[in-house]
């Protein structure tokens, strides 16, 4: 017995060879440098074959089968190898071509392919398919030109690991070759040795699935993989850590596919058509180590893909794809383009070849794009996320719809086109962009100054801890602009020159600031709104055309803010101070608003309900309205004018003179004077609210024509005087002592329209005309009290030359108490007249009060509870006029029953019979009978057609009116006095003895005609 003892590199054999006359019993006990075990191959064991002859493997004569006690033919009960269970080895002897003919049911031990001098082959036809559970191992020919060959082709090949021995010589040869099918090693693939000899063949599409290491032997003369064609898999599928040599001496592989989870490592440079990392297994990994390798076509990584040796990307028009990290080194020396599937991060250094373009069409984060002078396109819809100091390549990054990210700290960023523009990361950015045709954002804590006039035509958006400062350049965006997302961020304006135009709406969020420290122009073309701080500077312009809400902090420069939007508004939760505003739209507010200089332009502002307007200098806007309830315009300035319109409450705040305008103004709220000289003009100024409205402040207020028309009423809180007309129409004015309605014409038409539902309740003075010394003149009084319409008016008034008098009347519903002996009783109702100024002479007086009977007379009294004294009452219905005029006031004026009776002729008689008097002044009817008293106090009338006659001297009455075609005759008597006789009856004497009196009433038919 000969035993061979052979090293190979890390391997030892021990072969026991007998003489030529015997068979061959080897004995392989494998050792691996650097591990624990030995894995021996053992001995033969009942259940092996090995081949007997050339054939097919289902033929029972191909195969001898060990039975414990040496070779025999198989039995029909165990038949070829993996016909039945338990098969354990299979050897390819020497020389012997096997050809797997059928697919055994049941898995083989090993097989192992031991040819030595002569060709040895296993071949599989297609479609069959062989399961080793255990190693397959392929031993080194031992003469020169002949080869071992485990030909898979299109078959299928499952086995545990397979291993090339060492062959020694590059013209012996270990070979497994590979057309369509397919062979999947659970462990090792091992081709030892130091020459290119051992090697698969993969001809056709087939897949090698490789789930341990691939040893290719010793460096770059080893074995490996012949050049297959492009569409053949090799698959590292492994579930601990792959370590692998990929050398194909110089040849390129298919595809190589990586999908370990644990990992794949590279111990070798290799070229492949395509590398796919994670296919299957997504979160695989490949680490190269310090090779170069090279993939001269598509690229996909859904895991990662490390090492320091780099990637080079040789093949032109190739893709590369996944959604997994690269942290290699990667040169695209030939164009690629990245798939819209992408979402990849490159760690490592990513440089593109001069002359060649990496086209973006997914999203990919790269941390460095090299210093070489190829060119990164973005495609549409594509993502780049740079986190590099900067991008020297060519940028293409106008595609639509396409996002670059800067996302390092202090960047550069590069001057191109942009579609949108993202600016994150932390530190300030390098900026001198002039175009982004979508949106420009700020995230992170970036920090950007322009430097150049830029144009966005998206949106701008300035996120929180972020800064966006724009010195002497241009800005415009077309789409929104949002300032902070709701903690900070800045929009900075630090020069003046050239101007910042948003065309879209600008959102100011919370605890952000948009900020000029220089006077540029603004222009805002839709919606402003802030709920942080919008600061302007100077006397910048601004111009809005949306509608502009301030629930934050905002400060307006001194410059015109033309608002020229359509049904917008003015409003916000805070006030709003705008010291120049031309309004050319329309628009309402709805807020505090203050227009502390001037309120302009050809459009249209309405205040809305419930909101108040201040209004602190000139206001010649075109249509100011302010009748919304509740609303109030406040004019706050110095010496202003109030703009025509109308209005609900109407204040006056400032200082100066205010003059109301030439025309006609209604207020449906109130008027509030506090502190201003209001100059009436020829203004007439409506009430005509429907709640009860007031006149008030702390200054007196003076209207030209006033018109109350508001059935709830008008109280005066403040003095109010009328230079023109008062028109009442509606409603009860409430006046007080300080609070007085004055009448400043002495046109006794001054007031017009008084009733029963419109009059004065409180004081009233009237401003009567100077130097009137004849009758026909009269001033009413529309006084009252509430519920009660009791006017006084002033008959025949007499006034001094001179100043004009103004007299006060105040209608008083309870007070007077007594009368003296010419009044029986008085009614409480009591009217004061005071005068003050010029002189009121006399007048007679005129009372309303319901319920007058022919013996109510006017009394008067200086003081409120009497004494009244009568001073008569004629012309008794509705109203009673005294008979006798006042002449001396303060007075205080009632109505009470007369003990001096007003008696008219019922019929022709003697004076002393009583049957000749009645109190009807209609002489129809007889009331109240008896003869004039003596006491001289009564009133005597004597009627159309009656005839009186007098036989007793010495009578007297207060007054005798005669009327046309009344007689009264003397006859002889004398001594009478008759007070003030009046009338154009006849008077007849019979002596030289006048009777005493005033005559100037009494005239003749037609002897003044």
């Amino acid at each position: 017995m000969i035993y061979r003892l052979e090293f190979e590199d890390t391997q030892l054999q021990v072969r026991q060879v007998h003489s030529t006359s015997s068979f061959v019993i080897a004995l392989v006990i494998t050792m691996v440098v650097g591990e624990a075990a030995i894995n021996p191959i053992l001995a033969q064991s009942v259940g092996d074959y090995r081949s007997a002859s050339s054939g097919i493997w289902s033929a029972i004569g191909s195969w001898q089968y060990y039975d414990g006690n040496g070779w025999t033919t198989p039995p029909d009960t165990v038949g070829y190898p993996g016909q039945k269970p338990g098969t354990a080895n299979v050897t390819i002897q020497n020389g012997n071509s096997i050809t797997l003919d059928v697919s055994p049911v049941n898995p083989v031990a090993s097989i192992n392919i031991s040819g030595t001098s002569t060709n040895t082959t296993l071949t599989f036809n297609s479609g069959t398919a062989l399961t080793v559970s255990g190693p397959t191992t392929i031993d080194a020919p031992t003469s020169n030109y002949r080869t071992n060959t485990m030909a898979v082709g299109a078959g299928s090949l499952n086995a545990g690991s397979i291993t090339m021995a060492n062959t020694g010589n590059n013209r012996r040869d270990c070979i497994v070759s590979l057309t369509t099918g397919g062979i999947t090693i659970r462990g090792d693939l091992t081709m030892q040795g130091s020459f290119a000899e051992n090697h698969i063949d993969i001809t056709g599409a087939g897949t090698i699935n490789i789930g341990g290491n691939v040893d290719n032997g010793a460096g770059a003369v080893g074995g490996g993989f012949t050049t297959p064609p492009a569409a053949s898999v090799i698959n590292l599928n492994g579930a601990t850590l792959q370590n692998v040599f990929l050398y194909g001496g110089g040849r390129s592989l298919g595809i190589l596919k990586i999908n370990n989870a644990m990992g794949v490592t590279s111990g070798s440079a290799f070229t492949t058509v395509t590398l796919s990392i994670g296919d299957v297994a997504p979160g695989s990994s490949l680490d190269v180590g310090t090779y170069s390798e090279t993939v001269s076509g598509n690229l996909l990584v859904n895991g990662s893909l490390n090492g320091t040796g780099g990637i080079t990307l040789s093949g032109s028009g190739a893709t590369i794809d996944g959604t997994g990290t690269i942290a290699a080194p990667m040169t695209a020396s030939t164009s690629h383009t990245i798939n819209s599937t992408a979402d990849l991060t490159i760690t490592g250094t990513m440089t593109i070849n001069r002359r060649h373009t990496v086209t973006n069409n997914g999203v990919v984060s790269v941390g460095d794009l090299g210093t070489a002078t190829g060119t990164w396109a973005q495609g549409n819809n594509s993502t780049l996320n740079y986190s590099g100091t900067a991008i020297t390549p060519t940028l293409n990054a106008s595609a639509s719809d396409n996002t670059v990210n800067y996302t390092g700290d202090a960047q550069t960023v590069k001057v191109t086109t942009y579609h949108n523009l993202i600016l994150s990361g932390n530190g300030d950015k390098t900026f001198a962009v002039t175009t982004v045709n979508g949106d420009l954002s700020l995230t992170g804590a970036a920090k950007v100054t322009t430097g150049a006039n830029l144009t966005v035509g998206g949106n701008l958006n300035i996120g929180d801890n972020t800064s966006f400062t724009v010195p002497a350049h241009s800005l415009s965006v077309s789409g929104t602009t949002t300032v902070g997302g709701g903690t900070s961020g800045t929009l900075a304006i630090t020069s003046v020159t050239e101007a910042k135009t948003f065309a879209g709406a600008v959102t100011i969020n919370g605890g952000a600031d948009f900020t000029e420290i220089a006077a540029a122009s603004l222009v805002f073309g839709s919606n402003v709104t802030v709920s942080g701080t919008l600061t302007e500077f100077g006397a910048a312009t601004v111009s809005v055309a949306g509608s502009f809400t301030n629930n934050g902090t905002y400060t307006a420069s001194t410059g015109t803010h033309t608002f020229s939007g359509s049904s917008k508004t003015i409003g916000g939760s805070a006030a709003i101070s705008i010291p120049n505003l031309a309004v050319t739209g329309t628009y309402s507010n709805s807020c505090g608003l203050t227009v502390g200089t001037s309120l302009s332009g050809a459009g249209a502002l309405a205040n809305e309900a419930g909101y108040t307007l201040n209004i602190g200098g000139t206001s010649t806007i075109s249509t100011l309205a302010a009748i919304a309830s509740g609303n109030t315009v406040n004019y706050a300035g110095a010496n202003q004018a109030v703009h025509l319109n109308d209005y609900c409450n109407l204040t006056f705040s400032g200082s100066g003179t205010v003059t109301l305008p030439n025309g006609a103004m209604s207020i449906s709220g109130n008027w509030t004077n506090n502190g201003v000289t209001i100059t009436p003009g020829s203004s007439t100024v409506t009430f005509n609210g429907i709640s009860p409205q007031t006149i008030g402040g702390t200054t007196p207020t003076a209207f030209n024509d006033l018109t109350i028309n508001n059935s709830a009423g008008v109280q005066f809180g403040d003095p109010v005087s009328v230079s023109g007309t008062l028109t009442l129409v509606s409603g009860i004015v409430t006046t007080s002592s300080t609070n007085l309605l004055t009448t400043e014409s002495t046109s006794t038409s001054s007031i017009i329209g008084a009733s029963a539902s419109s009059y004065i309740n409180g004081p009233l003075a009237l401003t009567l005309a100077a130097g009137v010394a004849a009758d026909g003149t009269s001033y009413t009084f529309p006084v009252g009290d509430p519920g009660n319409f009791r006017p006084l008016a002033l008959v025949n008034v007499r006034t001094a030359a001179g100043s004009s008098p103004v007299v006060k009347v105040t209608e008083i519903p309870t007070g007077a108490l007594t009368g003296d002996s010419t009044i029986t009783s008085v009614a409480p109702r009591n009217w004061h007249v005071e005068t003050s100024g010029g002189t009121l002479a006399s007048a007679t007086i005129q009372l309303a009060e319901n319920g007058l009977i022919p013996t109510n007379a006017i009394a008067q009294s200086t003081m409120q509870s009497g004494n009244y004294a009568s001073i008569g009452g004629t012309n008794i219905g509705a109203t009673i006029t005294s008979v006798q005029a006042a002449s001396s006031f303060p007075v205080y004026f009632a109505i009470g029953i007369s003990s001096v009776m007003g008696l008219y002729s019922y019929q022709s008689g003697n004076w002393d019979d009583p049957n000749t008097w009645t109190t009807d002044p209609s002489g129809r009817t007889w009331t109240n009978a008896r003869v004039p008293s003596m006491s001289g106090a009564d009133r005597v009338t004597i009627l159309n057609g009656r005839t009186i006659s007098i036989s007793a001297n010495a009578k007297k009455t207060s007054s005798l009116t005669l009327n046309a075609g009344g007689v009264l005759n003397l006859h002889t008597t004398t001594g009478h006095d008759f007070g003030t006789v009046s009338g154009q009856g006849k008077l007849i004497l019979s002596s030289n003895s006048f009777p005493g009196g005033t005559f100037t009433g009494f005239v003749a038919v037609g002897c003044c005609g």
